[in-house]
């Protein structure tokens, strides 16, 4: 007994490539924010500081998104991590910069907390398009 045809398995395993892919996205996205703030925890007082001005890690996710933009499409998985992790980047200390925030009691604010959960929220809920644009 045939359960698929050819047309149909190439589908599923287009589908089931396609749900991997955005499943590795949220991860890396989820795990960026995660281990920066982490980190942040950890370590306070670090700071990326170039030319007696603090690099905000917000700059370091443009980068690397740049980079994600150089790279060629058939590189598809290494995109999705350049992009994941510097969209993650971004998301993390976009509120906190959009607050005007300058001290790290801000950047642990409600505000910045809640700001990060909600667009994390919308970025779960639009992935399947988002990942189809960067691929």
């Amino acid at each position: 007994m045939i359960l698929f045809n050819n047309n149909q398995f190439r589908m599923y395993t287009i589908l089931k490539t396609n749900m991997k892919k955005r499943n590795l996205f949220y991860l890396i996205f989820i795990l960026t924010i995660f281990l920066t703030r982490v980190g942040i925890f950890l370590f306070p007082e670090k700071r990326l500081i170039i030319f007696g001005k603090i690099i905000h890690h917000f700059w370091i996710g443009f980068f690397i998104i740049s980079i994600y933009f150089l790279l060629s499409k058939k590189y598809t998985t290494n995109r999705i991590i350049l992009f994941s992790l510097g969209l993650g980047l971004i998301v993390d200390e976009l509120v906190f910069m959009l607050l005007n925030g300058e001290t790290l009691r801000d950047y642990w604010s409600i505000y910045s907390i809640s700001g990060v959960i909600i667009i994390t929220a919308i970025i779960f809920i639009i992935r399947k398009k988002l990942t189809h644009s960067i691929l």
